[in-house]
């Protein structure tokens, strides 16, 4: 192998490799919670109240597919321990239910569907199982494996296991046992885990529920980081830590991950979605984004039209790519056949390698061209190398910075206010080995789908005015804002947060206003009414740190 091919620290495996690719993957959480309308049972649930009758799991699969999903995963079992499969090992399963007289077979139905549209199967395996009288014995792990046992080897190929870590930080697993069922049936498939289940898995947590992996993002983190969960670190990841695991960016398109009725007006909006496309696909991790079934074993319209919409959007904007019209040169020499062009060549295995860790890749055109969004990709298979890197763009004889990054990976990809111009340059500033670049796309992505946003940054922030005062304590913040000013939305940064809580003042006490679960990272909330006769409101976020006024970046307006 030539030198500058040896792999620098954690690298993928192949089935790493083949999950990057995939790029979109959907959840369906489905169970016995949604005919108890809630997010975790207790396991005592009545087996019969499950009952979703016409349940069509091809619906499912053919729209998400329309969305360009490539990957489904369904809750094959949660922490309730009820079992969508007719399970030979509890009664607490899908064969006792009123579902088909107790013929019904879910696992059966979602994977024929998965076949039959061509989607990847995943199955979510709850280790938690609130009904089983041998959890949180020695004679649990046994028990699990006999029903993962079922599933690894009765439903076909399967390319992703799903292990949820809670209830089970302390518990006596044999996650080694576990993973060589999975490894020893499926060996096509990846993972997903943390804390105990560390050293086996491929998959890690991004460390929200909100939809946004970190600036940075690498796909390496430390044992340490995994085995305690540390949110932070996962979130950004650690270019020198000891594990290659590929981030899951997972939400739901509605605020619960099972379906609830009271839910129907909080579907994620395209724009929303668009979002997260940036900040999952695009910031070198896999989105799994979730689509709860109703009681009908449905997904409703409105979710799926909004996905597909966005999916739209985001395959009209990398229909064109203006770097393939291109020249493309290098500061410094490259190395063998990588030459510079190849950063604009689409072909499997083509890149550039410069012969220094530092340089510059420059595109130039004929004429000027005018875009708006980006997308580069370094060859990961040889690990995280480029540590930090700007997009610049020459405008009225200078270069203009359109991004500076630090990590690169299978992809990274942002958008900005439109550019003119007729050179673009990619320029590394530093790398740890001789930099591996893949590719560079330049798109052009209608940005009028973010109206709304730009819409709010015409308007004055009254959390920003010349009286106004912003109080920290801890988890909350009070807004004063200088006296009686009308207000109706407030926006924020929702990262690290599974939650918020808004309050408004009424002249003697607070009251409450609204609040939801996994803000996004441009949170834009509108209170419902508009306030009149108030000055001052505060905002209480779940989360498990406290709020740093830069990030949290709050904002109060009238719309």
């Amino acid at each position: 192998m030539k030198s500058y091919l040896n792999p620098y620290g954690a690298v993928p495996n192949s089935n790493q490799m083949e999950h990057f690719k995939i790029e979109k993957k959907a959840f369906f959480h489905f169970g016995i919670n949604t005919f108890t309308n809630l997010e975790w049972g207790d396991g005592s649930e009545a087996e019969r109240d499950f009952n979703p009758v016409g349940c069509d799991t091809r619906q499912w699969i053919k729209s998400i597919k329309k969305a360009g999903f490539k990957l489904a995963i369904i809750t094959a079992k949660h922490h309730d321990g009820f079992c969508l499969w007719p399970s030979k090992h509890t009664e607490h399963s899908i064969k006792n239910s009123a579902y088909k007289d107790g013929g019904g077979d879910l696992i059966r139905e979602f994977v024929d569907a998965c076949h039959e549209f061509d989607i990847k199967v995943g199955i979510y395996v709850s280790p938690w199982d609130r009904n089983s009288p041998y959890w949180g014995t020695n004679d649990y792990s046994a028990y699990y494996a006999k029903q993962l046992e079922e599933l690894m080897t009765e439903y076909g190929r399967i390319d992703e296991v799903w292990w949820d870590g809670a209830g089970s930080r302390d518990t006596p697993y044999d996650w080694g046992m576990w993973a060589d069922i999975i490894r020893r049936n499926q060996p096509s498939a990846v993972i997903f885990g943390s804390m105990g289940a560390t050293p086996y898995v491929d998959m890690r947590w991004v460390g929200n529920e909100g939809g946004f992996a970190g600036d940075p993002c690498y796909a390496i983190v430390s044992t340490e980081t995994l085995t305690v969960e540390n949110t932070k670190l996962l979130n950004v990841g650690e270019p020198d830590g000891d594990l290659f695991r590929i981030a899951e960016v997972d939400t739901s398109i509605r605020p619960g991950w099972f379906f609830h009725e009271e839910q129907e007006d909080q579907v994620k909006s395209v724009p929303k979605l668009v979002h997260l496309w940036f900040d999952s696909v695009g910031s070198n991790a896999n989105m799994l984004l979730n689509f709860p079934p109703d009681r009908t074993g449905h997904i409703r319209e409105k979710d799926l039209t909004n996905a597909i919409e966005a999916h739209r959007i985001i395959e009209k904007m990398r229909s064109y790519d203006y770097a393939l019209t291109a020249s493309a040169e290098a500061s410094v020499p490259c190395f063998d056949t990588h030459e510079a062009e190849n950063v604009i060549t689409p072909s499997e295995g083509c890149y550039c390698a410069l012969t220094e860790k530092t340089g510059e890749i420059a595109l130039s055109w004929k004429s000027k061209i005018t875009f708006n969004a980006f997308e580069i990709s370094e060859m990961i298979e040889y690990g995280h190398r480029i540590r930090g890197y700007r997009l610049e763009a020459l405008v009225d004889g200078e270069y203009k910075t359109l991004f500076d990054g630090k990590c690169i990976g299978y992809k990274w990809a942002d958008y900005f206010e439109p550019v003119t111009t007729d050179r673009v340059r990619l320029v590394i500033y530093d790398a740890k080995d001789i930099p591996l670049i893949r590719g560079i796309s330049l798109y052009s992505l209608d940005l009028s789908i973010f109206a709304e946003e730009e819409r709010i940054k015409s308007r004055e922030n009254l959390a920003h005015g010349k009286s106004a005062k912003l109080i920290y304590n801890g988890k909350e913040v009070e807004i004063e804002l200088g006296g009686i000013f009308p207000f109706n939305t407030v926006t924020f940064n929702g990262m690290g947060m599974w939650g918020y809580d808004i309050f408004v003042f009424n002249g003697s006490s607070y009251e409450y206003v609204c609040g939801s679960k996994s803000p996004g990272r441009n949170e834009i909330v509108n209170l419902g009414k508009t306030f009149n006769t108030s000055y001052k409101l505060k905002f209480a976020a779940r989360t498990h740190g406290t709020l740093d006024p830069e990030t949290l970046n709050i904002g109060v307006y009238e719309m």
